[in-house]
């Protein structure tokens, strides 16, 4: 009986355009619209959004600490007028990483903000263009990049919120689909293990005269360990390794869109999988997403486990903070539908109601085609008609969880709040409604139906998806258009930037404010960072009421004390206490269960802090070599642990997948050529559908 397999359906035919385009020109062309989507930034400068101020700042001292010499500059030293902040302990460090190739290249501050989000978008396209090649023409997967990186809420991010992490998440949500979907084929295509075989094991062995009979019996003994291993490594094949890589990425760009998109995710693998093959492909597609959470440990464990040393709590001082306040449409259950009223939320109308049209015109479709064969005859069913089910039901989760139908979820699941804000959601369908645009836009170019009824029905949807398509483009460029500018205000904060040194003294009185939340007294710039990250005994304020010297003992005096090395992460000095009993010393720098004193050769202790927060050290009587360092946490040491040897695995475990394919090659060839039947190369033109 032949083996049969479950493959995703056949790509329907190409339009008479595509076979003559070639990738370096669909490049081209999405160059060309990157570059519009760009323009108005490399015109006016970065543009003033909500998190202008932390996106510069953040980016200034990421980039001084890192080619300073930390690889992961966890503690931001200039935040908070050189007390420090913990930012990146919590905050995903992508957005940040991203710039760093550009400032390296000669570019400035403002220049590598720019680039990182031209890269940004140049990944985001790239993702589409090559999901959409795999189902679609070629001109309608240029198409369907173009839509993305044009989606109104993907340029919102950018030129409205200034939301870096958001916007790298949006940029791997496709090449995890993409990966997921290649694993889950390799899955399908895995030939169904012969019966036969198991039942007179010893059939292979007197045909497999050429190979040696010691080696062959250790290889395909089922207990042999060269056996398990060699199950073990398979899970380490290509496909998987993409979604691994593509998935740690996620993590390390924006925890909340990790969470929103992983809850949708969940059943994909087994939504796309063959009904035989759907425990085996969730297993690989999980066990694919766990090792990406061990490699992303040295970040996830600190968010996990030292949440309660800071004040995260101030991420919800308000009720405009929880998503169940922020809903784009409420009143359903009454009847009584209100959109928002709020004063950025209604900005969002517009491209929500454009999102929700799409997404419920694809609905009608699906359902027509799906359910609607008796009222309209027989129709010809779209390919990969499952698939598209999947997308729609992607974005329409997204854009219900905007609304008070499923608004009880925030309440009962209090995970979900820490979204935020319910629009984050619209991630989804700002990936998903280009897909499901350029499926039924294809279909309908595809399709020619005699019957006259259904003639006119197929014109009007292609006029639909034309109309919506020309929608996101026109809402696209006026977001980027539209939004604020002040040349400027950023040149100078990069100017001031340019002369920080580390460390340095700020003087009161502090000056003005200067972009939001920073401070600027003549030519010095004073950064101020968010609350959530100071550690909860933290408590002084901003800008601070006292002028704190960097070293001093607790009566303010700074006699026998001499720095003698001070740099990032890292404070050494030498302290003489003339008195008999131990005495404080307190530096400028805010305390954090990462920091750790050392006197002399003496064993690491964690420092002490004052009442304010600031790091305190006691000096016995004498002479004393101190050393104030940032060690880590526990869960940031055990973190790096753990993404260590997953990456170790990894590696070992990817030579190892080669080297026993290479291998299992070699003792499968002389078999083939002793049956005389030849050896089956299972490609997927070779494969049938069901």
């Amino acid at each position: 009986m032949p083996t049969t397999y479950y493959l995703l359906p056949s790509v329907p035919l190409p339009l008479s355009l595509s076979p003559m385009i070639r990738h370096w020109q669909s490049w081209l062309i999405l160059s060309a619209v990157i570059l519009i989507a760009t323009a108005p930034m490399l015109e006016r400068s970065y543009p003033i959004t909500h998190s202008t101020h932390f996106n510069l700042s953040w980016a200034l001292q990421y980039q001084e600490q890192f080619f300073a010499g930390q690889a992961y500059p966890r503690w931001l030293e200039f935040s908070n007028f050189g007390f420090g902040n913990a930012t990146f302990v919590f905050y995903p460090p992508l957005c940040m990483v991203a710039t760093l190739p550009f400032r390296a290249l000669g570019m400035g501050l403002v220049g590598s903000l720019i680039a990182s989000m031209a890269l940004a978008m140049v990944v985001f396209a790239g993702g589409l263009y090559r999901y959409g090649d795999r189902h679609f023409p070629r001109s309608i997967a240029i198409l369907v990049a173009a839509l993305g990186v044009l989606a109104p809420y993907f340029l919102v991010d950018i030129y409205q919120r200034g939301s870096l992490g958001e916007v790298w998440a949006i940029a791997m949500l496709p090449w995890i689909t993409l990966a997921t979907e290649n694993l889950v084929e390799r899955v399908n295509r895995e030939p169904l293990p012969s019966v036969a075989a198991e039942v007179n094991p010893d059939r292979d062995h007197d045909l497999n005269n050429g190979v040696d009979n010691n080696l062959d019996t250790l290889w395909e003994s089922p207990i042999s360990w060269r056996e398990r291993l060699k199950t073990g490594t398979a899970l380490l094949n290509r496909p998987s390794l993409q979604l691994i890589l593509s998935y740690s990425l996620l993590v390390l760009s924006h925890l909340p869109t990790l969470l929103i998109f992983t809850l949708v995710w969940l059943p994909f693998p087994a939504w796309i999988a063959a009904p035989s093959r759907r425990r085996t492909a969730l297993i690989s597609s999980y066990a694919a997403v766990f090792l990406s959470f061990g490699l992303t440990a040295y970040f996830l464990m600190p968010v996990v486990l030292d949440g309660g040393s800071v004040q995260l709590g101030a991420l919800y001082s308000s009720p405009d903070y929880l998503p169940q306040h922020r809903l784009m449409l409420s009143g359903i259950w009454q009847l009584n539908l209100q959109l928002t009223e709020h004063w950025f939320d209604r900005g969002l109308i517009r491209l929500w109601l454009l999102l929700l049209a799409v997404t419920l015109a694809a609905a009608i479709a699906s359902g027509v085609f799906t359910w609607g064969q008796r009222w309209w005859g027989t129709l010809s069913k779209p390919p990969q008609l499952r698939l598209q089910g999947y997308w729609l039901f992607a974005s329409a989760v997204g854009l219900l969880m905007t609304t008070d139908l499923l608004s009880w979820l925030y309440e009962s699941t209090y995970i979900l709040q820490g979204i935020q804000f319910s629009w984050r959601w619209l991630a989804l369908p700002c990936v998903y409604v280009p897909l499901l645009l350029g499926y039924w836009l294809n279909y309908s170019q595809a399709h020619q139906p005699e019957n006259l009824l259904h003639r006119g029905a197929v014109a009007l949807m292609m006029g639909v998806w034309v109309m919506a398509i020309l929608s996101q483009i026109v809402q696209g460029i006026l977001i980027a258009e539209r939004a604020v500018y002040d040349p400027s205000r950023i040149a100078q904060f990069a100017r001031l930037a340019e002369i920080k040194a580390f460390p340095e003294s700020y003087h009161l009185p502090p000056g003005e404010p200067f972009l939001n939340w920073h401070w600027r007294r003549g030519e010095q710039l004073a950064l101020v960072d968010v609350y959530e990250y100071r550690a909860k005994w933290v408590n002084l304020e901003m800008p601070p009421r006292n002028e704190y010297p960097l070293l001093a003992w607790q009566d303010g005096t700074e006699m026998d004390l001499v720095r003698d090395h001070w740099a990032f992460g890292e404070r050494m000095f030498s302290a003489r206490n003339t008195s008999i009993t131990s005495q404080a010393v307190e530096l400028r720098s805010f305390d954090y269960p990462a920091w750790f004193v050392r006197l002399d050769d003496g064993a690491w202790r964690r420092v002490d802090h004052t009442r304010d927060g600031r790091i305190r050290v006691w000096i016995p009587p004498g002479l004393h070599q101190v050393t104030v360092r940032y060690r880590g946490t526990f869960a940031e040491q055990f973190g790096f642990m753990v993404s260590s040897l997953t990456a170790l695995l990894l590696v070992i475990g990817s030579l190892l997948n080669i080297t026993l394919k290479h291998r299992s090659h070699l003792l499968t060839t002389p078999r083939a050529e002793a049956t005389g039947i030849p050896r089956r190369d299972f490609r997927t033109s070779d494969l049938s559908d069901s």
